[in-house]
């Protein structure tokens, strides 16, 4: 007979996992999305060959990320798989709440495994977000002191937390804290570094329309509207994120509140790590995230221009029409340049 304590164990028991397998499937639909997505990026990079320094560390991001997301998946199902085995089948002659700890002890280290899994690829796509500025900044490059300091913040902060909540040595609070403030440190270092390739598209559109007298839509400002509003959309998810982080957490078990919270923040790893991916897909088709979701009929109608050649995933070309000069206008200086090719 169970007793009425063993009753309420096994109910809160049965909700963690009704709770975990709701994260779970949430994480395996944005897994096999991101396994689409990596197979086709890869099928560009072997299409094209990995000629460039610039293909092969973005191939490599890429595979990092994947790798990373199936790992962070494989943990979460060994999680549920440990906690059912080892509560429900094994150790069949324990009491209930002696099987539950058990279980809980038993999966601990492998929830470790999918803890360091969630916290690198935000840090990554941060990395790839500030390499593009950076290529772009090549005339500037103190400007790139502030996001490059909150990246080595977001590690920072990252490795404290992810080290304080293998080794239980900081408190629930303080983690979440730590947790809370790696998102912000990430999500600033995304916007200033957004902002900075939003200002450098209007210099680029700023010179098409001196020297031509027009603002055609040439492949280099497909590829800059591209990087801007992935990485606007990138901002507002990871506001969504900082903002059910901060709320205070729901006082029951099993309430939609927090099924819903907890499926968006264990899908948020998968889709940090799909981040860089999806650029390298919307680059490669040319067209931006208003014109794929079809607020635009700039795709159908637009007509290839002669002038331009086609920009990829490796190399974005800012071309200046028929002349070989361009004037570019950063900050209170003109300075003339040559047409060049900027890697990607």
């Amino acid at each position: 007979m169970v007793s009425p304590q063993e009753n309420v164990q096994l109910r809160n028991f049965a909700i963690g996992i009704q709770s975990d397998l709701g994260a779970f499937s949430a994480v395996s639909l944005s897994h096999g999305i991101f396994t689409l997505l990596f197979a086709f990026s890869t099928a560009i990079f072997v299409r094209r060959g990995l000629k460039t320094r610039a293909s092969w560390v973005m191939f490599s991001v890429t595979l990092i990320t994947y790798t990373i997301s199936t790992m962070y998946w494989a943990a979460d199902l060994a999680v549920i798989a440990y906690l059912l085995k080892y509560a429900l089948i094994d150790k069949s002659d324990l009491e209930l709440s002696a099987r539950i700890r058990g279980a809980r002890l038993a999966a601990f280290t492998v929830e470790n495994v999918s803890l360091c899994a969630s916290v690198l690829p935000p840090f990554i796509s941060d990395a790839v977000v500030i390499w593009r500025a950076w290529v772009l900044f090549t005339d500037q490059r103190w400007i790139m002191i502030l996001p490059i300091s909150m990246v080595l913040g977001t590690t920072a902060t990252s490795l404290v937390y992810v080290s304080s909540a293998v080794s239980g040595s900081l408190s629930g609070q303080i983690n979440s804290r730590l947790f809370g403030s790696s998102i912000i440190l990430s999500t600033a270092t995304n916007v200033v570094t957004t902002l900075m390739i939003t200002y450098k598209l209007w210099c680029h559109r700023k010179c098409v329309v001196k020297n031509l007298g027009t603002s055609p839509r040439s492949p280099a400002q497909k590829v800059l509207d591209i990087l801007v509003e992935s990485g606007f959309v990138y901002c507002a998810l990871q506001v969504i994120t900082l903002t059910l982080d901060s709320l205070p957490k729901a006082p029951e078990l099993g309430t939609p509140y927090a099924y819903a919270v907890q499926v968006f923040l264990c899908s948020y790893t998968v889709i940090a790590a799909m981040y860089p991916t999806i650029v390298i897909v919307l680059v490669n088709s040319q067209r931006s995230f208003v014109e794929t979701y079809g607020f635009s009929d700039a795709g159908i109608s637009a007509q290839p221009d002669s002038q331009y050649r086609p920009a990829t995933a490796g190399h974005l070309s800012f071309a200046a029409g028929p002349q070989t000069e361009i004037t570019s206008i950063t900050g209170a200086e003109s300075v003339k340049r040559h047409v060049t090719s900027t890697e990607f």
